[in-house]
């Protein structure tokens, strides 16, 4: 893999795109493009892929951080290759129980509540300690999209919706993941939102495109600001491009667990 500034391509690439005026300093360009002076002109109307800087001509900037994370769309299970995870009570930090992939997430989980399984769960017991029927009843339960793209299950009272636990609810069918939606995401969690070395972070992101079937894809290390110790990353879907640029720690980091 080549290593290759970055800024020399993304100087020319925007200022195609949206610089009326040349720049011949990529430091102002960066300035420019982080304090607002500089953004397509239609950038707030824009809806769906475009508005997460993909499509044509557009380049994705991936922040790190809390308020970055918060951006992040969570009306898509970004990750169903880690299953469903039953949790024990209305309460995004509370105990669960992961089940694994399921066709049916609520009947899944549903089962467990049967079972007692979830009251051993709940209550933090070992396996196979037993539970008093009596004490068993299953919830009304809702599929929700954590805040890192996990499919999670949740007891609410009767007529509730995800929005009980501040999260959005699965669509309808979970087939058909965005790859690019999920590649974002995963730059945000695993790697902008802590600090990760410009030197580690290209074996990181070969991982990624690797998991998510993206292909044909190309890595480019910035050589500026050497003295920065953490990576910034971001692409451009369609050059099929990844960015990493040194960047100063996160003055926010990120948890790694599934659901912050």
């Amino acid at each position: 893999m080549s290593i290759v500034d970055p800024f020399d391509v993304l100087r020319e690439h925007l200022r195609s795109q949206f610089v009326p005026d040349p720049i011949t300093s990529v430091e102002a360009l960066v300035d420019d493009i982080f304090s607002g002076a500089i953004r397509p002109p239609d950038l707030r109307r824009r809806r769906g892929r475009r508005a997460f800087g993909f499509g044509a001509g557009a380049l994705l900037i991936v922040t790190g951080g809390v308020a970055a994370a918060n951006l992040i769309r969570r009306d898509h299970v970004t990750k169903p290759e880690i299953g469903v995870v039953c949790r024990a009570e209305a309460n995004r930090q509370s105990n669960l129980t992961d089940i694994g992939i399921q066709a049916d997430p609520v009947g899944a989980c549903r089962a467990q509540w049967e079972s007692g399984e979830m009251n051993r769960v709940r209550d933090g017991l070992d396996n196979g300690a037993p539970v008093d029927p009596s004490d068993i009843s299953v919830p009304y339960l809702v599929a929700c999209v954590s805040q890192t793209g996990v499919l999670e299950v949740f007891p609410v009272d009767p007529g509730d919706t995800c929005e009980a636990v501040d999260l959005a609810p699965v669509p309808p069918t979970t087939a058909g993941v965005d790859p690019l939606i999920a590649l974002q995401e995963r730059i945000v969690w695993e790697i902008n939102g802590h600090c990760v070395s410009p030197a580690d972070a290209p074996a990181r992101i070969e991982q990624m495109l690797a998991d998510l079937g993206l292909e044909g894809w190309t890595i480019q290390v910035g050589t500026e600001r050497p003295d920065e110790p953490c990576s910034r990353v971001g692409f451009d879907a369609e050059l099929r491009t990844v960015f990493v640029v040194h960047g100063p720690i996160p003055e926010e980091t990120l948890p790694y667990s599934t659901d912050p």
